[in-house]
């Protein structure tokens, strides 16, 4: 991987699901590490559901091989977030990862 394609830097976020004092769900963000990103849109979806359009976009996000990085995760860059789906390991050689994940609204 060439460092010129990797743009953006992003952070890789932990998700922890915890519960409130009246016992509601919640999340917590903790920060697992910093990263230079090459971020490319893959497919895009339209529905209508409930009266409203509901938009999703497929991203892969390639990063240098990082261990512990898991599908529970989010990536950021800025104010945008992106929900991990998969994490590949390219070719098994613990050099590039490609994250596939949706954008959060």
């Amino acid at each position: 991987m060439r460092a010129g394609q990797l743009r953006h830097q992003g952070t890789i976020y932990a998700v922890t699901d915890g519960k409130d004092a009246d016992g509601g769900p919640t999340e917590a963000e903790g920060v697992f590490a910093t990263v230079w990103a090459a971020i490319e849109p893959l497919s895009g979806t339209e529905q209508f559901q409930a009266q409203q359009v509901d938009a999703a976009v497929t991203t892969r996000i390639r990063i240098r091989y990082l261990a512990g990085v898991t599908a529970k995760m989010r990536f950021g860059v800025g104010t945008r977030r992106w929900d991990l789906h998969a994490v590949l390991n390219v070719d098994e050689r613990n050099r590039e990862l490609h994250l596939l994940a949706t954008e959060r609204p």
